[in-house]
């Protein structure tokens, strides 16, 4: 017996296309009144938890590639895996990155910098690229090399307690 049965009933009356929508308006920005509002569940986690729910759901998440588009690199909670799984189901759509950086975690640097290379594979399809360093943290690892962009179009970067010391030489 089914524990859930209204969710096959769901994906079952409405069209492929329309449940595809409602899962891309999972994961655009809210606006009310015309502020734009932060979720309390990054966008990056949405297709993973979706493709959790049943079969079906699965299928529409990994067929729909703009669901993929938001790729983070943050610590530990950036696996290399998950990371190489969201840049697969993008496929060829263009990206927007952000890499936030915070204190060496000596059991996370190769972890970081794995997600780093794997990111910057995919340079050609990042448009929008935000770096947040947070105290001195180092960037990345001697082996990571910074690639071009050519489809950039924005770029944010926010330095949080940066020591005096410039630590943002290996970026430019």
């Amino acid at each position: 017996m089914d524990p859930f049965p209204h969710v096959n009933q769901f994906t079952s009356i409405l069209p492929y296309e329309i449940v595809e929508y409602i899962f891309l308006l999972c994961c655009t920005p809210l606006k009310w009144d015309g502020y734009l509002y932060d979720r309390h569940l990054p966008a990056t986690s949405i297709p993973l938890l979706l493709s959790h729910v049943c079969k079906i759901w699965r299928e529409i998440v990994h067929a729909t590639p703009a669901l993929w588009t938001d790729v983070c690199v943050h610590g530990r909670s950036s696996h290399p895996e998950i990371l190489r799984q969201s840049l697969r189901y993008s496929q060829t759509c263009p990206l927007t990155a952000c890499v936030v950086i915070g204190a060496p975690d000596v059991d996370c640097i190769e972890w970081i910098d794995t997600c780093i290379r794997e990111l910057f594979c995919h340079s050609d399809r990042i448009y929008s690229f935000r770096l947040h360093v947070e105290h001195s943290a180092r960037l990345w690892g001697e082996g990571v090399s910074v690639p071009s962009f050519p489809c950039l179009r924005e770029v944010k970067l926010r330095l949080s307690h940066l020591s005096p010391v410039g630590r943002l030489s290996p970026l430019f």
